[in-house]
């Protein structure tokens, strides 16, 4: 893979001079001409914050907020079909729904544990 070429010191003062007017990440990659990864790297060496971070953490936490509301729905709708399937004595749909609530738990802890 190619080095990256070194931004110029003019290219630099730009995107600090776009960062220091307001304009978020992406917006100042475009009007500086370089990448959002060095615009972060750039920002991050300067001790500038960008103003939107704290949109996107509420966002997110939105994001993770819907997802579990979704997860408890998914969760109360298959223990409703196992316990219609146990009661018609029906084993195999009654599996096939123990099943799906282990993987859903899985995920469940697979995403906690990543957080």
């Amino acid at each position: 893979m190619p080095r990256p070429v070194p931004l110029s010191q003019d290219a630099i003062d730009a995107v600090l001079t776009h960062l220091r007017q307001g304009h978020g990440r992406n917006a100042t990659a475009r009007l500086s001409g370089v990448s959002a990864g060095a615009v972060s790297k750039i920002a991050a060496s300067a001790g500038i914050e960008f103003a939107d971070a704290t949109r996107t953490a509420f966002a997110t936490a939105c994001g993770r907020a819907d997802a579990e509301v979704d997860r408890h729905r998914r969760e109360r709708e298959l223990l409703a079909k196992q316990e219609v399937a146990i009661t018609a004595r029906r084993p195999g749909e009654a599996a096939k729904i123990e099943r799906a609530l282990h993987d859903l738990h899985r995920h469940v802890r697979a995403v906690s544990s990543s957080l």
